[in-house]
């Protein structure tokens, strides 16, 4: 059936009366045609395939024989024409474009492309419109038969939705190796959409990773099993370790192997078709490199590479995604969790990729808007699927259907504890109240470990140890919020603290102050990271206006605040200092006013307002708030129903709801509590019960996928 789409991938809007900018993004039907005019050759749909357009020379009237679509332009802006294309026979055959109206027979196309063969292939122009329109044009000569679909002519303004690469079995893409492509015995995932188009002589490749001349134990292979449709993943030898059926040649499909500890899984749309177990650590080596569309056994030749289209090609390492049956992606794929490589899904590039490889392209590629269908994610609202009915009666009706998981008001808690410290994460769900469910484990048993977030990941660094002896943790892990599991090492390096002071925005994180190894044990520093990015060490931000640690973090989009606290110098003192950071800058924290009591803390917040608890060890009990977008002094919110020390100092909160997780009422015991806690945000009182965590915990970190840094 073919997909008729407008300005939905050319961002332009259409004007009444003109022809659709996008002429069409998918296979053709009967109605598709309508537009197309014939010159000296017959214009037909053709059923095979799914859907195309056929063009038909066999009465050869001679001249320029083609099909004809006229497209309103933007005088001056840029386009690109693409189209997939084969012939009856390879004699003059091609596909071009007419600056203007073409309305003549037999007038030869301002710019037409190289010859058409028996082989499907995509053919793209990039142009700049003279004049207020372009003519299409699909052309047939000397009595042959053209077959044309996927046709699609947008303006490049940067708003695609989305595309492939296609590769003609002499092309790959080559991905600059890092370590995160050094698998080992860890879970993975390995998912892309797949069109293959024809068969190469020995496999055709999809996704590669290996040395020269070797299928040892560095290989790992996603590809045909042979000179033929099946698709097969081979791990550290020339066999398959998990295949699945044939695929039909011109069709899309989803394919997708991971690893759950010694199980390997193979997927074809979503329906598992073949599974194996392997104890084996892939070897560390890539001589060959990491590629897309060619293997790394051998590269220089053109009998392993594929033919065909590949579209959202993305790889998690330390996360087996699918373990049984799944619902097929219907939006493009996102950098979502410990994503290490996603590409092959921009129109405007066949060598972009999401997460900042570094991929060269090698022979000519070409990327292209053709892809399965996908369409872009929602980052707030409703999406409807399927029949929605409405109240036509009602003034309003709120709307139904699915919804992305990202900002649903989830909360996690991790680690925390002394003798031993706990390495595990649970989480609840703050719109309403319960208890705490497991999530998974941390990658190191820790207390003092801090947390931060956007809307899909949670990332929690540092950390320290007294058991069995002083130990502070220089290390990153990360979470993604939406989904269970353990977590996966950051492939970075905080400053070694612990006890920082965390805050976020959408895709900044912050961490501040905190307890160090070095005399005098507390830093006044500020660091942060790119909470998307994986691979890298925290970067200097600027210094506190005060040392300290076990303060209260907490942010709006774009302000960071950091409320009261403790330094152990010159003498231990609890604090009521309060001060801020603009995040998106660097630069020192500025005097925000002071907390109505001193105390360590633990804040949260909404966009607006940041509401944060203080506790003493002489037994206060105060929940203090600001408005963050002023400056001044605290004021009283309410209080505490049991005294928490040394609770979550970073608390967590919803646009709606503050919760603080576990503590302790008795400092020289250590013993944590399980009790959750919450607050209204926009009203004032003391804290009501919420429900219980899994454990007993104290100094753990808390995240959130809903808190006020988010925009």
């Amino acid at each position: 059936m073919g997909i008729l789409r407008t300005d939905k991938i050319s961002g332009l809007e259409r004007e009444k009366g003109q022809t659709p900018n996008l002429v069409s993004n998918g296979d053709f039907s009967d109605s598709s045609i309508a537009g197309w005019t014939g010159y000296n050759a017959v214009v037909s749909h053709d059923s095979g395939v799914g859907g195309r357009i056929k063009v038909d020379d066999s009465a050869a009237a001679g001249g320029w024989s083609n099909a004809a679509y006229v497209i309103n332009t933007e005088p001056g802006a840029s386009y690109r024409f693409e189209v997939r294309a084969s012939a009856t026979d390879s004699d003059t055959q091609y596909v071009g474009y007419y600056q203007g109206t073409y309305d003549t027979a037999g007038t030869a196309p301002t710019v037409y492309s190289s010859e058409i063969t028996t082989t499907p292939s995509v053919h793209y122009f990039d142009l700049i419109a003279t004049g207020s329109t372009v003519t299409i044009m699909l052309i047939a000569n000397n009595n042959g038969v053209v077959y044309f679909d996927n046709v699609s002519f947008r303006k490049t303004d940067g708003n695609s939705i989305g595309g492939s690469v296609h590769f003609d079995g002499s092309d790959y893409l080559a991905v600059t190796p890092t370590n995160q492509f050094e698998f080992g015995g860890t879970e993975f995932t390995i998912e892309m959409w797949v069109n293959i188009a024809a068969t190469s002589s020995i496999c055709g490749t999809f996704f590669s990773k290996g040395n020269n001349n070797s299928v040892g134990t560095e290989f790992i292979s996603l590809q045909t099993t042979g000179n033929n449709t099946i698709p097969g993943f081979f791990f550290r030898s020339g066999s398959a370790l998990v295949s699945g059926p044939s695929l039909e040649l011109n069709k899309w499909y989803h394919l997708a192997v991971t690893r759950s500890g010694n199980t390997f899984r193979l997927f074809v749309d979503g329906k598992l078709v073949d599974s194996a177990t392997n104890s084996n650590d892939l070897a560390t080596g890539v001589t060959g490199g990491v590629s897309v569309g060619g293997q790394s056994y051998d590269l220089s030749a053109n009998t392993r590479k594929f033919i065909g289209s590949l579209s959202n090609v993305r790889i998690l390492k330390g996360t087996a995604l699918y373990t049984s049956d799944f619902t097929v992606p219907v939006h493009e794929l996102q950098p979502i969790g410990d994503t290490i490589l996603l590409c092959c899904n921009n129109p405007d590039s066949a060598g972009a990729e999401a997460t900042g490889k570094t991929i060269t392209t090698n022979g000519n590629p070409v990327n292209s808007t053709e892809n399965p269908g996908l369409t872009r994610d929602f980052t707030g609202g409703t999406e409807f699927r399927g029949v929605t009915t409405f109240d036509t009666q009602g003034y309003f009706v709120p709307p139904s259907g699915t919804t992305e998981q990202r900002g649903r008001g989830r909360i996690l808690i991790a680690g925390g504890n002394e003798t031993p410290p706990s390495n595990v994460i649970s989480y609840v769900n703050a719109s309403t109240s319960g208890n705490a469910v497991d999530f998974g484990d941390l990658v190191t048993a820790r207390r003092r470990a801090r947390g931060l977030s956007s809307s899909t990941r949670g990332v929690f660094t540092g950390g320290f140890t007294t058991t069995p002896t002083a130990t502070y943790f220089d290390i990153i892990d990360f979470v993604t919020i939406s989904t269970t599991g353990n977590a996966v090492d950051f492939d970075g390096n905080t400053s070694g603290a612990a006890s920082c002071i965390n805050c976020a925005s959408s895709t900044r994180g912050i961490m501040a102050g905190g307890l160090v190894p070095s005399s005098p044990n507390i830093t006044a520093g500020i660091n942060f990271l790119t909470i998307a990015s994986t691979g890298q060490n925290v970067s200097s931000f600027g210094n506190l206006t005060v040392a300290r640690r076990n303060a209260a973090g907490f942010a709006s989009p774009t302000r960071g605040i950091f409320a009261a606290g403790f330094t152990p110098v010159p003498a231990s003192t609890v604090l009521n200092t309060i001060d801020y950071i603009n995040i998106a800058s660097t630069g020192n924290a500025v005097d925000f006013g002071d907390c109505a009591t001193t105390g360590q803390s633990a804040g949260s917040s909404n966009s607006t307002r940041g509401v944060f608890q203080n506790r003493t060890a002489a037994g206060d009990e105060a929940i203090e708030y600001i408005t963050i977008a002023t400056l001044g002094n605290s004021q009283d919110f309410g209080s505490q129903v049991t005294a928490l020390y040394m609770g979550s100092e970073e608390g967590g909160a919803t646009s709606t709801r503050a919760l603080w997780c576990g503590g302790y009422t008795n400092p020289g015991s250590g013993a944590g509590l399980n009790n959750i806690f919450y607050v209204n945000i926009a009203t004032t009182g003391d804290v009501q019960d919420f429900g219980d965590l899994t454990q007993g915990t104290n100094s753990n970190a808390t995240i959130s996928d809903s808190h006020g840094g988010l925009s």
